[in-house]
């Protein structure tokens, strides 16, 4: 995310933290497009803070009103997702979705995406066993940036390597850098194929990082800066530029070209959410009853 976001003032009497999902999109953006999000019919969101931004890297997002947090990131493609700002139990609405797509007859694959800290509760263990049980078409994808919220995940998880915990389920479990583009993609298109071919669930562990606080609130302190450098020299687009740039396919100019188009887009979005209306608050009953939501 462009760390222009965090310099937007906040609107008067705000109070609320700010999750930038840093980490979220750069283990992530580079997966495929599956389905299915409940609203936009895009990506599944187990919380807004990751999932939605997946949806908002793909494709964008829909604002609603003058909320700069999320509308910041978005406002592509014309508006194709609301922006739900609450955190879901992170795998059981995802194995339901998966369900209907059985239950339905479909040729479709669930994504479900969440952090490290998500997989020491209760929700995520019950899904991963009716997933298996029931041979559910998804991917689990644990974005693990190796800090739930300020705690570390050796101090939160008796299992430190996520990708494991799928061999309680008898259930495919990899490992990959979330650092690297490439590798992500591979990992991914393996375990989609095999959700939509075998209708056999898997667990995928992005091993990435974030270079801030969880949310602006955070004063980061738990961590030293020394890491988080190291991490930086290894950063995911960085990477990804110097590869392309190794195969021909972009020049330097071409990479300045597209972080200059980039910037130009944040700010056109930070001017957009500054800009907008607030909101109406009969919106707060929005997407409330399934028969609301559908239509």
């Amino acid at each position: 995310m462009s760390p222009q976001i965090y310099s937007v003032a906040p609107p008067p009497g705000y109070r609320g933290p700010l999750h930038t999902a840093a980490d979220a999109s750069r283990a992530l953006a580079n997966q495929p497009v599956v389905e299915i999000c409940p609203i936009c019919h895009f990506v599944l969101p187990d919380g807004w803070r990751q999932g939605h931004a997946v949806c908002i890297v793909m494709a964008g997002a829909r604002a609603t009103g003058k909320s700069i947090y999320i509308a910041v990131l978005i406002k592509q493609l014309e508006l194709l997702c609301e922006s739900l700002g609450v955190s879901m139990e992170p795998a059981n609405a995802s194995a339901a979705q998966a369900y209907a797509i059985n239950y339905e007859g479909k040729d479709e694959v669930v994504m479900s995406i969440f952090g490290d800290g998500a997989t020491n509760i209760g929700a995520f263990h019950e899904s991963l066993n009716v997933a298996k049980l029931w041979h559910l078409p998804i991917v689990f994808v644990c974005v693990n940036n190796l800090y739930g919220m300020g705690t570390a995940v050796n101090r939160a998880s008796a299992v430190t390597e996520i990708w494991k915990k799928a061999c309680a389920y008898d259930m495919t479990g990899e490992r990959v850098d979330g650092m690297d583009v490439l590798a992500v993609r591979r990992i991914t298109d393996q375990l989609v194929a095999q959700a939509r071919e075998q209708h056999e669930p898997s667990l995928l562990e992005c091993v990435t990082y974030r270079y801030r606080g969880h949310s602006m609130s955070d004063p980061d302190t738990y961590r030293g800066k020394d890491e988080i450098k190291e991490w930086q020299t290894r950063d995911a687009i960085l990477g990804l530029g110097e590869h392309l740039k190794k195969q021909k396919m972009l020049t330097d100019q071409d990479i300045q070209r597209i972080d200059e188009e980039v910037t130009a887009q944040v700010e056109d979005a930070v001017k957009f959410a500054e800009e907008s209306p607030d909101p109406d608050p009969k919106d707060l009953y929005r997407d409330v009853y399934a028969d609301e939501a559908a239509s």
